[in-house]
């Protein structure tokens, strides 16, 4: 069963993807010249569902993966907050846990 849950909308209609807990999620939109990259993926340790999100240079690839935001739900269930700087020492980059785009 997913965990984490995804659709893009495009000229050929509606795509889905889940993934678990243990896969985490990904994905790439871009332009020519800019993009933004998601990656969503649980930490056992904390119990949270973290999340990352990258300014790209899109399709053409003339620069790497810049960190724009990292955050979490908070334990309430109501609010999102950054990532602690204690948690996020802890937290490696889902690219080098799971593999998937390079930082």
């Amino acid at each position: 069963m997913s965990h984490f849950y995804a659709d893009i909308q495009g000229n050929r209609g509606e795509a889905t993807r889940g993934g678990t807990k243990g896969s985490g999620i990904s994905g790439h939109i871009r332009g020519w010249s800019v993009g933004a990259s998601v990656e969503c993926y649980y930490d056992d340790e904390s119990g949270k569902d973290i999340v990352r999100v990258f300014k790209t240079g899109g399709s053409n690839g003339r620069s790497r993966k810049e960190l724009i935001a990292e955050f979490c739900q908070e334990a309430c269930g109501n609010k999102f907050s950054n990532v602690c700087e204690s948690c996020s020492n802890r937290f490696k980059c889902f690219t080098e846990r799971k593999g998937s785009l390079t930082t």
